[in-house]
């Protein structure tokens, strides 16, 4: 990653994943950084790592549970999700002011 992505990414974006409760400096201190893991991850499997086509084929039964406040997977996402399962199986819920933490 170029220099000054990882601190602006802490900076700006994990406060969006973690509204309700924020990370203490102690446990992002904890998280275990390897920076060239991550990298192959987002550029590589990360881009592969869309099943929506393969929803439709299951055969049963799925709760989907998504949080309205969610910045790391956006409500509309969910929608998305949830629109590709067949609706016999499909039990989906929407959680006011939850996302991930």
């Amino acid at each position: 990653f170029k220099e000054g992505v990882h601190e602006a990414f802490i900076k700006y974006c994990l406060p969006v994943y973690a509204k309700y409760k924020p990370y203490t400096k102690e446990e992002m201190e904890s998280c275990i950084r390897n920076m060239a893991m991550r990298k192959k991850f987002m550029e590589e499997e990360n881009l592969q790592f869309d099943f929506r086509d393969k929803l439709s084929l299951l055969k049963c039964p799925v709760l989907l549970i998504a949080g309205r406040e969610d910045g790391a997977h956006p409500l509309e996402t969910a929608i998305e999700t949830a629109e590709s399962i067949p609706r016999h199986l499909l039990s989906f819920e929407v959680i006011g002011d939850a996302g991930a933490p």
